[in-house]
């Protein structure tokens, strides 16, 4: 969880994580579309934030540098039942 003390700054550091994190799926050449299903506006704008976020290659470096591609971001923690090989941009 994102720690500030100011509530307008977490607020747009999570709608970032959010909108990065939709797009995120949006880009992954197995998904063909999103299902998605807001339980507020606010969430519902989030979602379509997410359509005008430009994620380039080197985002795609940064984030795979925090997180091993294929991996949860738990460190060390690996779902055999749903086994993933890595992102692929489109």
């Amino acid at each position: 969880m994102v720690q500030t003390r100011q509530p307008q700054a977490r607020a747009a550091v999570l709608r970032m994580i959010n909108e990065i994190g939709c797009k995120g799926c949006l880009n992954n050449w197995l998904v063909s579309s999103a299902i998605v299903g807001p339980r507020t506006e606010a969430q519902w704008d989030t979602y379509a934030g997410a359509l005008e976020v430009k994620v380039s290659a080197e985002d795609e470096a940064f984030i795979d540098s925090l997180v091993t591609p294929g991996h949860a971001s738990t460190p060390g923690f690996n779902y055999v039942a749903h086994f993933v090989s890595g992102r692929r941009a489109r």
